[in-house]
């Protein structure tokens, strides 16, 4: 099966939203159904096996052998098929002959450097940080913003991002909206969208928002910022709320960077995923 031509669609009876219906890839961006990227694989060989299916290579252990270790990675922290995807995907094509397991350790390492030296005495001393998180539509897991390959963001590069697409929606009410557990975000904590709306179909969406647009990014927003799966939430366990505390402190004064530093901003008035309709004009909100 080539991942490079796939089509997802959407499994909610009397969906109205056209654009939430189908997507048919037809770039080189391999792109994953949910139903392949939640499979969680403990063999390095069948891993590699299935990473090559999905890109189109033919590694092997005995061409390069850090491919063992690289896949022995990505086991021992827990990541299904579709996280090592994402993971690895920006630099698939081009892992030297060295294992990349340090880079990516350094990379997380700096990038928790340098988020917990933004905040001195519960100030703010670098507005210019980037997400801690993005969702890669593409293996429909949120990944840490360090591994996606990314131009840095720092006061220097004033430049828009052309990866990544921002998410902007107005909020429901509690009693309209649910929790959702989800393998997109590793189930850290349940994601607070509208109720009747599919994360899915939502990505499906996405997708073809980015497939559409007659600008110079199209085809190129591989990746989404969405606070309710970037942000880390209420309502995990006791630890993630340990976290979500200690986050907030530079993830919530700094969203407004993300805005500023992406090239696309998706705008849901009535609600994520809703589509906006006349009478919605006589709603209070």
């Amino acid at each position: 099966m080539s991942y490079r031509r796939v089509t997802l669609k959407s499994t909610t009876p009397g969906n109205r939203v056209i654009k939430q219906h189908s997507f048919r890839s037809d770039n080189n961006i391999p792109c994953l159904p949910s139903e392949v990227a939640d499979q969680l694989i403990d063999d390095p060989t069948l891993l590699l096996e299935r990473l090559n299916a999905i890109f189109g290579t033919n590694h092997s252990f005995y061409s390069r052998g850090h491919w063992r270790e690289i896949m022995e990675y990505c086991i021992d922290r827990g990541y299904d098929l579709g996280l090592a995807y994402g993971m690895l995907r920006s630099r698939w094509s081009y892992i030297p002959e060295t294992s990349i397991v340090p880079k990516l350790e350094a990379l997380e390492s700096k990038d928790s450097e340098r988020r917990d030296c933004a905040v001195i005495n519960g100030l703010v001393h670098n507005r210019m940080i980037p997400p801690r998180r993005v969702w890669d539509l593409y293996s429909n897991r949120v990944l840490p913003f360090w591994a996606i390959h990314a131009p840095d963001w720092n006061e220097q590069s004033s430049g828009r991002s052309d990866q990544i697409q921002a998410v902007s929606h107005a909020w429901m009410c509690p009693e309209k909206r649910e929790g959702v557990q989800t393998r997109i975000n590793g189930g850290k904590w349940p994601v607070p969208i509208p109720r009747g709306i599919s994360l899915d179909d939502l990505r499906i969406e996405l997708l073809n928002f980015s497939k559409g647009q007659p600008t110079a990014w199209a085809g190129h927003a591989e990746y989404v910022w969405l606070d309710a799966l970037c942000l880390r939430q209420a309502g995990g366990a006791q630890e993630e709320e340990v976290l979500r505390a200690k986050e907030w402190e530079i993830d919530v004064p700094t969203i407004g960077s993300i805005y500023r530093r992406c090239e696309s901003i998706v705008i849901y008035l009535d609600g994520l995923g809703r589509p906006f309709e006349e009478n919605d004009l006589n709603s209070k909100r």
